[in-house]
């Protein structure tokens, strides 16, 4: 960090990086916006599978704001690469790995704390409450047979029925 390099290699190279952290920006931007509409326009439309994928991506929209976080970095990297200010260049090339690792983790953690379900198992797992199951129920008909007693395996459940009643069990 201490090498001086070449003036016109350093505002090359900030330059660049500067230009692909803008372009992932502003396609990011546009195609958010563009969810925005769509969302403004079909709300009342929208099947809850989808719901689901919206809000997965409103997750990541933190990651689009590290992305933001990094081009003002960038566009002060190359600002001072412009203007020949190396002792400040070199100090923000030295906190780039900090600020690098901070903004790439952040976007896992807002996953993980956005997610109910997830959530609710953490919590459960740091409460040391255990593990709890879905508590989906299923229910379906059977056709009756002639053994008095059938026994039914699900890959996470067994259920004995008898006489062919209809039975709900968990999964």
């Amino acid at each position: 960090m201490t090498l001086i390099i070449d003036r016109s290699i350093t505002q090359r190279n900030t330059l660049m990086a500067l230009i692909v952290v803008s372009v992932t920006c502003i396609v990011s931007s546009s195609a958010y916006g563009a969810l925005f509409l769509f969302l403004r326009r079909n709300s009342s439309r929208l099947s809850k599978s989808l719901r689901r994928e919206v809000f997965l991506a409103f997750q990541v929209l933190v990651l689009l704001l590290a992305f933001f976080a990094m081009l003002v970095f960038y566009a002060v990297l190359n600002y001072f690469s412009r203007m020949q200010m190396n002792d400040y260049m070199y100090y923000l090339r030295g906190i780039y790995p900090l600020a690098s690792g901070f903004l790439s983790y952040s976007n896992p953690y807002c996953i993980l704390l956005l997610n109910r379900d997830l959530t609710g198992q953490v919590i459960q797992s740091v409460s040391c409450e255990g593990y709890k199951g879905s508590e989906a129920q299923i229910s379906g008909v059977l056709s009756t047979s002639h053994k008095q007693n059938q026994v039914i395996s699900n890959h996470m459940t067994t259920t004995t029925v008898t006489n062919g009643r209809r039975v709900a069990f968990e999964i």
